[in-house]
């Protein structure tokens, strides 16, 4: 077994349009990109931002998906922190 792997995982592979419990499906995602423009502490003026709005569909029962929607607010090294951990996660799922 792979290292930060659970069994679930493991089962899951190769079934198409299987989530175990708890997983939630990204269904859209918005983003905005912004500088500071002005503010109290002068550090801040000037410093980029991304801004992301994530809809998740989470499993709900009999009855369907509810969507949960997810914002978010990121200086640009910790969006680049971000997508680093996206794309290694991304990379695991496609090993299998």
């Amino acid at each position: 077994m792979k290292p930060g792997l659970t069994r679930t995982a493991l089962d899951a592979r190769g079934r198409k349009g299987f989530r175990p419990r708890g997983m939630s499906k990204l269904v859209d995602l918005q983003w905005k990109f912004g500088v500071t423009a002005s503010t109290d502490e002068v550090q801040a003026a000037g410093v980029a931002f991304l801004q992301l709005k994530l809809a998740m569909a989470a499993q709900k029962g009999a009855n369907g998906e509810d969507l949960e929607h997810i914002a978010m607010e990121m200086t640009l090294p910790e969006f680049y922190h971000f997508l680093s951990e996206i794309q290694k996660a991304k990379a695991v799922m496609d090993s299998y």
